[in-house]
């Protein structure tokens, strides 16, 4: 029995979308892990940083209902001159849009005050695509100067880091989002699919 030309044409667009559906998501896990490092040096001391690095994918906020600004000064670190300073309160690291699924990975480098505050036992807290508080780090020493890494996180879009600190090569991995054209070309594939499906069964049912 011969095919209708209409069910073939589909079958053949169908073949070569399909095509498309397995192709799209091994072109999405191909992006490869965007990492970012900061180290806030390009940009004068006494700078409001808050949203400076927006494009980045990341922003610093002061913790509390006033939402205070965020400055980078002039201070002794790894890469001089400038940290992010925490001597007035925690800060909110926060991760845009541009990861829409949050990070994998975050590391820093915590730099004693030199005006001798800080504590021995603060701790690093992470939250999720819902704001909600995944974990809390172990405590850490942050009266002398170290770096923390975290790695194999999963979904975190705010980190807040302790008060009465410096903060410096704030690194985080994000995966960005797949493509726009990878997610028409799979909805495209789906809405083919299913329209060769229905004619499909119209001519089976005829036949």
């Amino acid at each position: 029995m011969r095919l209708p030309i209409s069910l073939l044409l589909a079958t053949t667009v169908t073949t070569a979308t399909l095509g498309l559906l397995i192709a799209a998501p091994r072109h999405a896990a191909a992006q490869a892990p965007t990492t970012t490092t900061i180290n806030f040096d390009n940009v004068e001391a006494g700078t409001v940083v808050n949203t400076t690095y927006s494009t980045l994918g990341i922003t610093f906020q002061g913790q509390g209902a006033f939402a205070s600004d965020v400055t980078a000064e002039d201070v002794t670190s790894l890469s001089a001159p400038n940290a992010l300073d925490a001597t007035s309160g925690a800060i909110d690291v926060r991760f845009t849009g541009l990861y829409p699924g949050g990070i994998n990975a975050f590391s820093f480098v915590s730099l004693a005050d030199p005006s001798g505050f800080g504590s021995d036992a603060v701790a690093v807290q992470f939250f999720g695509l819902s704001d909600n508080l995944l974990f809390t780090s172990a405590n850490y020493d942050q009266t002398v100067t170290q770096t923390l890494s975290f790695t194999n996180l999963v979904g975190v879009k705010r980190i807040t880091l302790a008060a009465d600190a410096y903060y410096d090569n704030i690194t985080f991995t994000g995966v960005a989002a797949p493509e726009p054209g990878t997610l028409a070309q799979v909805g495209l594939g789906l809405l083919l699919l299913g329209g060769v499906t229905i004619r499909r069964r119209r001519t089976a049912c005829k036949g």
